[in-house]
């Protein structure tokens, strides 16, 4: 069986239509946007990625590193709950291993 899923995605020459639409054009221009990677204010022109975030949207600029950097970063952050749980899972193990022998 094969999924298809729909990946929402804005072109270059889209850009500025699209932070119009979603009221976020002046504050792009005012400069007030920033890359979430990297703190740097961010342009029209500069961004890569627009990230929905809870009472705002952040940006990620073009630079091959701020890319990377927000990736890895957000794959952790996904991943947390569960390596959270593998660690109580053997801190759990460990403190009961951690009887002396004999006893």
């Amino acid at each position: 069986m094969v999924v298809q899923k729909t990946i929402p995605a804005v072109l270059d020459e889209e850009m500025r239509g699209f932070l119009e639409e979603i009221e976020e054009i002046d504050r792009v221009e005012a400069g007030k946007a920033k890359c979430l990677a990297c703190g740097s204010t961010v342009a029209v022109d500069s961004i890569r990625l627009v990230v929905p975030l809870k009472n705002r949207v952040g940006y990620v600029d073009d630079r091959y590193e701020c890319v990377v950097r927000f990736t890895l970063e957000a794959e952790q952050e996904r991943l947390s709950p569960d390596l959270q749980a593998v660690r109580e899972t053997l801190a759990r193990k460990i403190r009961r291993a951690d009887v002396p022998v004999g006893a």
